[in-house]
């Protein structure tokens, strides 16, 4: 079975992006990063990464087995969509979309589990108060093969429409009015709030805003230099990729768990937390 974790890498000057040169080491930074959690957390998953040659490779790792490097053409201005090319590569068995400002982390690690475990055909977390749309573009994780749709068949579609893909959050934008009409019944999505969406299925996570898992180091969290202004405090980003000091992360290392060992309400109970009804209230 071929598991991938798929990235789009780019220099920011290629599209409507924030063009400061620090968000270049932002994203090297991830790939290596990445690259040493996947080998340590999630060893039977391969990551690939999407580039049109715009960065420098001597500032990234060489391919390995663990890594695969996919050449786009120079003409394509689908940037934050070429990690979504993944879906319609016949080989994969599943495929995690993932943002390279972000680190893979052991409570990512139990949410794919769990969704391997499953039934289902789709996986999408929110993981933040504003986590406001059906599927977040690192943030989901899907079986490919289960569906019959092409994904790249879809996006041309998008764009003959008028839309652009060079601006931030077309991607989401893309996802949710072409994507989520087609997996929704065969998702199982995970969240704090609810499901505001209508998944097939939804797990209620911990909700516990004191914890460092759910504010400054949740799922889909940036990570890495972000700024110019060296007299911000928030430098620890740039070296940590999960806090240390939450024990939440040191109960998810070791847990065998699967979609059985949810409750009824699909309420999945790791650390502290409110259930459902308390959310409601």
């Amino acid at each position: 079975m071929k598991k991938v974790i798929s990235y789009s890498l780019f220099n920011p000057n290629c599209g409507n992006f924030d063009k400061s040169e620090i968000r270049i080491k932002t994203y090297t930074q991830g790939v290596w990063d990445n690259l040493k959690l996947i080998q340590e957390i999630m060893p039977d998953w391969k990551m690939r990464v999407y580039h049109n040659n715009s960065i420098d490779f001597s500032l990234l790792p060489e391919e390995n087995s663990f890594l695969e490097y996919e050449l786009v053409d120079k003409n394509d201005d689908n940037y934050m969509f070429w990690r979504f090319y993944a879906w319609d590569d016949p080989e994969i068995d599943i495929l995690l979309s993932r943002d390279l400002d972000d680190r893979i982390n052991f409570y990512d690690f139990q949410i794919v589990k769990i969704f391997e475990s499953s039934p289902s055909s789709f996986c999408s977390v929110r993981c933040h108060e504003q986590h406001d749309v059906p599927i977040l573009g690192g943030m989901w994780s899907s079986r490919p093969r289960d569906f019959t749709f092409s994904m790249l068949d879809l996006l041309l579609k998008w764009k003959s429409e008028k839309n652009s893909s060079e601006n931030y959050m077309s991607d989401q934008y893309f996802l949710a009015n072409c994507v989520w009409p087609l997996v929704s019944e065969k998702c199982i999505s995970f969240g704090f709030y609810g499901d505001r969406f209508a998944s097939g299925k939804h797990v209620y996570l911990p909700l516990d805003k004191s914890a460092p898992h759910q504010t400054e180091a949740h799922l889909g969290c940036t990570y890495g230099p972000q700024v110019t202004d060296h007299s911000r405090t928030d430098s620890k980003y740039e070296e940590h990729p999960f806090a240390a000091s939450d024990e939440f992360y040191s109960k998810l290392k070791n847990l065998d768990l699967e979609i059985e060992q949810i409750n009824e309400k699909f309420f999945l109970e790791l650390g502290k937390g409110l259930i459902p009804e308390q959310i409601n209230k």
